[in-house]
């Protein structure tokens, strides 16, 4: 099963618990998550039968040792641990191994020095890619064979290039954008798919993201009061789906939003 469906799976489990515990007479919080549904069926009343305590344990469930003792049977949750489902999107480029001050020839995809301008090294690809920032150079960089032999350079843009030759990818372009760069093998962000700690400009505007996500990489985002503003970079139709407080969850941690 998947780490989506096992969400979904989730969420509809703790609705149905908490739908329990409100047929039964119990008190609803406002925030209806796992860590409030143990008060919440503790406070379903046992009609004078003697109450016993129970605990959420580790994986969800909420074991009664014996369900006779309140007159309820239990409640399961099945809930997936955070460190299951919360996982970090993989990038593809590793920004430690990129070349300084060089630019990619577009006729032989060799490295030119060119100050102020960067290069990654190979990224091996296997499949479809992503590139989840907003990149121009695309002249500047090159795809290669599983030898690293140059094959052409993307000045027709990326998907024309990755024909089934194509093992390996580089891209060079201004610092900035090197350094924000993002290359995934899937351009659809679900709601498992979020940084789980983000303190360096982001360019994600290719990326089609579900409200959910948006809403989790903003709390993500470092607070960068009193230091260098920071650039997330969303797209227009990423921030349509965000209302102006939702924004604000970035904006007033010192980050900028386009």
């Amino acid at each position: 099963m998947s780490i989506a469906s096992e969400l979904t799976k989730l969420e509809t489990d703790i609705t149905n618990a908490y739908d329990a515990v409100q047929i039964k007479g119990g008190t609803i919080p406002s925030n209806k998550n796992t860590n409030n549904l143990a008060t919440a069926i503790n406070s379903i009343s046992g009609g004078g039968a003697t109450l016993i305590t129970k605990t959420i344990t580790e994986n969800g469930t909420y074991d009664a040792t014996d369900d006779n003792a309140d007159g309820y049977s239990e409640v399961t949750v099945n809930v997936v641990p955070s460190s299951e489902y919360i996982v970090t999107l993989e990038n593809l480029h590793d920004s430690s191994t990129d070349f300084q001050n060089t630019y990619i020839n577009s006729s032989n995809g060799e490295l030119i020095n060119y100050n102020g301008w960067d290069s990654t090294d190979f990224i091996e690809l296997n499949g479809q890619v992503s590139v989840g920032s907003p990149f121009k150079e695309w002249q500047y960089c090159a795809v290669y064979d599983e030898n690293k032999n140059f094959i052409r350079n993307l000045s027709n843009g990326l998907n024309s290039a990755l024909t089934s030759n194509v093992k390996y990818i580089r891209f060079s372009g201004v610092r900035q954008n090197i350094q924000s760069l993002y290359v995934c093998s899937s351009n659809i962000i679900t709601d498992c798919d979020v940084p789980a700690a983000i303190n360096e400009p982001l360019g994600l505007g290719d990326f089609n993201i579900n409200i959910e996500s948006l809403i989790q990489i903003l709390n993500n985002l470092a607070d960068r009061t009193g230091q260098t503003r920071y650039i997330l970079t969303l797209g227009p139709a990423n921030l349509e789906k965000l209302t102006s407080e939702q924004k604000a969850i970035a904006t007033s941690k010192n980050w900028t939003l386009v």
